[in-house]
């Protein structure tokens, strides 16, 4: 009998309450139509009491997403065209969303309090709007710099409006609760009204139609102050457990509705906790993913994602510049040894398969050539003495071209990885010119299983620089150690031959001496002749 009792519509109760007390038909045919049309007047009342909180909901979040934009264009790099748009478009789609549903709360049926109330939010919404376009936008365009004095006092600013406009709106959704504490004290003061009544007429009746009248009143009371109960909780932002439904009529179906609205409730929670504890690829579905709020909460995971993964690259990136920075820094051990270290290091770090350095051969200026320093994991046969011309094969055009070549459709043959299996054609080919100062002076090659993904090409290139300049520095310190060298032999040779011109002028001394006083003894032995001569000739 109860079940039967449930599964009634509520004008199919009321209507044997009638049929039961015959005697107090017009009396009671009038109460329970009075009291019909108020159990549709509260029934109303708890569902734009309902939807009210929802909106007000969704408006709150947008809040926190506009302070979340200003956040997310402070973190975009300056460079970035394509994330800067998507901030700008973020805060397009937010600022819709805000006053959407702001607007939708102002068409709701709620009291003229809210609506009071909901006037007053419409000033500092505005002023908190166009601060947070104008904050972005010059973030984006670089004409404010948070670090600054000014920028410091433009978010302490912002601060200030966005403090201001959440005044306002808890005041609204305290407005909103009351509104929702109010419904259930008049449904309960009705319902209460509703059972005297009902006492006092089916005082004269029978047991039964006493029985019947108030379990019939109980049925029809209860799913709606269990209902507002829940509301209250969801309300002020606690996640209750469902209720159980046992009856088709429209409490039962109330129940129903209420009951999805906290299955959605929950699964917001968990797909909110899954997203803030880095798990963006949680398979949490929220309102069967549709509605604006499910849209929403999918952007802003795709939007959360996206910043994580390009912080990671960032992150790759700086820490990879930084490894080889030492590797550059330390290179005191000769080309050969810097060239190896430095494709060794460079292959493990990108995730590649082999590699090769080659750097240009200068020693003749009119024989130019690129000759193999270094190499990992390559065929190494097939590179000993390995020299290529400018413009010969991909290493030459990359050399004379000075600009990258990357080749995901490599040819047969072009190269082989070796691996257990045998010798396999690799899925990319990376050909980096090492250019420095419009110079270029030497090339690497990268060969790969995998793609390399843009960031990895862009820090390859912008770490050849750095590999440039390093093994300009390193040529010219050998040069400048050949030619000190030379220089050190040429002064031996130098210091030698001075030492034996000595030995001969000291030789020529002694000689010169030696004649000279040969010279003085053919004079003297002249003069005498000359003396005895003249003697002679006296006699």
């Amino acid at each position: 009998m109860k079940t039967y009792l449930k599964n009634l519509s509520i004008s199919a109760k009321i209507m044997l309450i009638i049929g039961v007390n015959i005697v107090f038909l017009i009396v009671l045919g009038a109460i329970s139509y009075f009291a019909l049309s108020k159990v549709d007047v509260i029934k109303n009342q708890i569902v734009d009491n309902s939807s009210a909180a929802m909106f007000q909901m969704n408006a709150d979040m947008m809040h926190d997403a506009l302070r979340g934009d200003v956040y997310n264009a402070l973190l975009v790099d300056s460079v970035d065209q394509e994330g800067k748009a998507q901030v700008k478009a973020d805060l397009s789609e937010h600022i819709a969303i805000f006053k959407s549903s702001l607007a939708s709360l102002a068409n709701a049926n709620v009291s003229i309090n809210i609506k009071k109330q909901l006037e007053k939010v419409n000033a500092p919404l505005s002023e908190y709007i166009v601060f947070s376009s104008l904050i972005i936008n010059e973030v984006l365009e670089g004409k404010l710099d948070p670090k600054s004095i000014q920028g410091k006092q433009k978010m302490e600013n912002y601060k200030l409006v966005f403090d201001k406009l959440a005044v306002e709106m808890e005041k609204l959704s305290t407005s909103i609760e009351a509104e929702s504490v109010g419904s259930k004290e008049y449904s309960t003061q009705f319902s209460s009204t509703i059972k005297t009544i009902l006492l006092f007429l089916v005082i004269g009746v029978t047991l039964i139609a006493l029985f019947v009248g108030m379990a019939i009143s109980k049925l029809i009371s209860k799913p709606i102050v269990l209902t507002e109960n829940i509301l209250s909780k969801l309300s002020l932002g606690e996640i209750v457990s469902g209720v159980e439904v046992d009856s088709q009529d429209e409490t039962g179906k109330m129940l129903s509705s209420l009951n999805t609205v906290i299955v959605n409730l929950s699964n917001v929670k968990e797909f909110v906790t899954e997203v803030g504890n880095g798990n963006f690829d949680t398979q949490v579905t929220v309102f069967n993913n549709h509605g604006a709020i499910s849209d929403s909460l999918n952007k802003m995971k795709f939007d959360l994602k996206q910043t994580a993964d390009e912080d990671k690259k960032r992150s790759w990136a700086t820490e990879g510049m930084a490894l080889f920075g030492d590797i550059l820094r330390n290179s005191n051990d000769g080309l050969e040894a810097l060239a190896s270290n430095i494709v060794n290091n460079l292959v493990k770090y990108v995730g590649a398969n082999q590699g090769a350095l080659f750097v240009v051969n200068d020693n003749h200026a009119k024989d130019l050539y690129l000759e193999l320093i270094a190499s990992y994991a390559w065929d190494k046969k097939k590179y000993i003495e390995k020299k290529v011309q400018q413009g010969e094969g991909l290493i030459g055009q990359a050399w004379q071209e000075a600009d990258v070549i990357y080749i995901t459709d490599v040819p047969q043959n072009y190269v082989s990885i070796t691996s257990g299996l045998g010798g396999v054609n690799p899925s990319s080919v990376l050909i980096v010119p090492l250019t420095v100062n419009d110079i270029t002076y030497g090339v690497i090659e990268l060969a790969s299983f995998n793609l390399f993904p843009t960031f990895q090409i862009e820090f390859i290139k912008k770490l050849a620089e750095s590999i440039a300049s390093t093994l300009s520095g390193a040529k010219t310190n050998e040069r400048t150690k050949f030619l000190l060298e030379q220089s050190q032999q040429q002064a031996e040779e130098m210091r030698a031959q001075e030492e034996e011109m000595r030995q001969n002028m000291e030789e020529m001394q002694a000689t010169s001496e030696e004649s000279e006083r040969k010279s003085l003894n053919y004079e003297a032995a002249i003069q005498r002749l000359n003396e005895e001569i003249s003697a002679l000739s006296k006699a």
